[in-house]
């Protein structure tokens, strides 16, 4: 099975977008392609995705964009998700990544449940469904709502199983393979999060 390297990243690795010296320094290392946040809730939007989109494009990395979920009105986050995708010029050739984990607060209401989940995949399906439908998650928290078949709505399923490496360019300590994905109605999983580059 051929392995194709690749990276997420949000206004968290630089408001103004990971900087051209660094995604040179990824594309150098085999990184093919990159997912970038572009949206949270229903009205939050990511400073950085679009210099970080154009920068990884002009240097031939393959796009796609998230949404990172929150509790609540699934369709109204899809609506905003799509809108600050479509600003770009792009929804059609990039897939369309829903984060499904635990919100950064300190109230557990606030973190998505299937029916959320649901909502937004469903709704992206409707408004661009010539697009691809990824969930990002993790067994543990995606047992911990309900383990719901969301296999239908959603066309891969992006699984975070951290192996507690270290990752570099020159000791990328490659695991040999992906482990069974077994959760959201999906036996494997094609794309894995399995370290910090």
């Amino acid at each position: 099975m051929k392995r194709h390297l690749g990276i997420d990243a949000s206004h968290w690795q630089g408001e103004d977008g990971i900087a051209g010296p660094w995604l040179d320094k990824l594309n150098g290392c085999g990184v093919e392609w990159a997912i970038f946040k572009a949206t949270q809730g229903t009205g939050f939007t990511d400073p950085a995705f679009d210099d970080n989109r154009r920068k990884a494009e002009k240097r031939g990395i393959l796009v796609g964009a998230y949404h990172f979920l929150e509790r609540g009105n699934g369709k109204a986050q899809a609506d905003h998700f799509l809108r600050t995708v479509r600003a770009t010029g792009k929804t059609r050739d990039i897939p369309l990544v829903v984060d499904v984990e635990r919100v950064p607060t300190e109230t557990p209401a606030d973190d998505p449940d299937w029916r959320t989940v649901r909502a937004f995949l469903r709704r992206i399906r409707e408004k661009a469904p010539r697009s691809e439908r990824w969930v990002y998650s993790s067994a543990g928290y995606w047992h911990s709502i309900g383990n719901s078949d969301v296999k239908g709505l959603a066309d891969a399923l992006w699984q975070a199983r951290w192996d507690g490496k270290r990752h570099t360019c020159k000791r990328p300590n490659l695991p040999k393979r992906p482990p069974r994905a077994g959760f959201a109605g999906f036996g494997t999983s094609p794309l894995w999060q399995f370290g910090t580059f």
